[in-house]
């Protein structure tokens, strides 16, 4: 039940998140390269649905494995 209500709480904030320009401004939003769109997602009946602006997602960030991490700092 619990789970639940983070998912929900968690899917609130993503929607706030998206309409409100002035918090998203105060938050680092990265770029997913892999991304694919769930089936839920397009299902939006034509409404006009905010969402992020590419313009404002940072394309920079990189990604490693823990694994790579650990040799670099043993070596």
């Amino acid at each position: 039940m619990e789970d639940a209500k983070e998912g929900e709480d968690y899917e609130k904030f993503l929607d706030e998140l998206e309409e409100d320009q002035e918090m998203r401004s105060k938050i680092a939003l990265y770029r997913n390269e892999n991304y694919q769109r769930a089936d839920t997602a397009s299902m939006t009946d034509g409404e006009d649905v905010p969402s992020v602006p590419l313009d404002e997602l940072l394309g920079d960030l990189t990604l490693e494995d823990d694994e790579h991490e650990d040799e670099e700092m043993e070596g």
